[in-house]
């Protein structure tokens, strides 16, 4: 069978999300708010912050089944009108040998797309489609949890309290 050894496949899915990309971009970058409404990340710290304000350097700790780690992770965000991305890739972790993963964001007719991708070597022999199947599981609860923050937020904005 074969093991995962190299960081050129990835997983992703895409979901439509009806927010327009602001929000969407907002919440993924408040990256110290995911302990708070992802059930992935129990603790999160954003370090620094780049020119424009968003976060370059912090600190995550995950815990998602297979994935369990403390993460510190470098992020980049790119804009190009009214899309963007948001990369990050890891810079030290206790487990993990690497980590790449993205959303990127681009406007549709009802809101927008969001595209997961996330690249994941656990650090041990680890069956290809073992890792596969818990990258799968990571994007999917991510993409899951990031639809129910976004909808939480256009929510709470339309019916301020």
């Amino acid at each position: 069978m074969p093991y995962c050894r190299d960081m050129g496949e990835h997983t992703n899915a895409t979901r439509v999300m009806s927010a327009d990309p602001e929000t969407v971009l907002a919440t993924v970058v408040d990256i110290e708010a995911y302990p708070r409404w992802t059930s992935q990340i129990t603790r999160a710290e954003v370090f620094a912050l780049d020119a424009a304000g968003m976060p370059s350097d912090a600190e995550l700790r995950m815990d998602a089944g297979l994935l369990k780690d403390v993460l510190r992770l470098r992020y980049r965000v790119k804009r190009r009108g009214p899309e963007a991305e948001i990369a990050w890739t890891l810079v030290a972790a206790q487990q993990l040998r690497s980590l790449e993963g993205s959303y990127r964001i681009v406007p549709a007719a009802q809101g927008c797309t969001v595209t997961y991708t996330l690249n994941v070597d656990p650090g041990i022999p680890i069956i290809t489609a073992l890792r596969r199947k818990a990258e799968a599981t990571v994007v999917s609860v991510a993409l899951d949890d990031l639809a129910r923050e976004v909808e939480r937020r256009n929510t709470e904005r339309a019916h301020p309290e």
